[in-house]
């Protein structure tokens, strides 16, 4: 028999036990545990039900009406807490989605993606690079080198 299944029988059948239940109880301790602990907790909870329940003390139902307004106020209060909440979730979807569908509806391609702009911003940057010459060399403008003599005399 099955561990699992046991235990289901056990709470099942408190007071009766057959011989294979006894059988698996004296080969599985762990079982052996669970049995002896169930039945200790059924012999409390019958003992607690044979004992009479305690009288209230003196202005107790006093304290409870006064409490029941309390109440009412904290459960609204946690009812607009949730509502509020539940809100923030509903218009924070609302701009993820809005987000998501202005993402999808734009172009891929405009003024700076475009074939056209790509090959204006190339021809920029040519005549720029052109223009613009190295700073730390001695290039002339006809493209030959002049050699400045190493100062310094160290």
């Amino acid at each position: 028999m099955r561990c699992r299944k046991l235990r289901k029988l056990i709470i099942a059948e408190s007071a009766v036990r057959s011989p294979e239940i006894e059988g698996h109880l004296a080969h599985c301790p762990e079982c052996a545990a669970y049995a002896r602990d169930w039945a200790r907790l059924h012999g409390a909870m019958r003992l607690m039900a044979e004992e009479l329940a305690p009288e209230p003390s003196i202005g107790f139902a006093a304290r409870l009406v006064r409490q029941l307004p309390n109440a009412a106020a904290s459960a609204r209060a946690r009812e607009l807490s949730l509502e509020r909440t539940g809100r923030r979730f509903v218009f924070g979807g609302l701009l993820a989605a809005l987000l998501l569908m202005l993402g999808l509806l734009v172009p891929p391609s405009g003024p700076i993606r475009s074939p056209e702009a790509a090959e204006i911003q190339t021809a920029r940057s040519e005549a720029m690079a052109a223009q613009n010459y190295p700073i730390f060399s001695n290039q002339t403008i006809e493209g030959e080198y002049e050699f400045a003599p190493q100062g310094g005399g160290r």
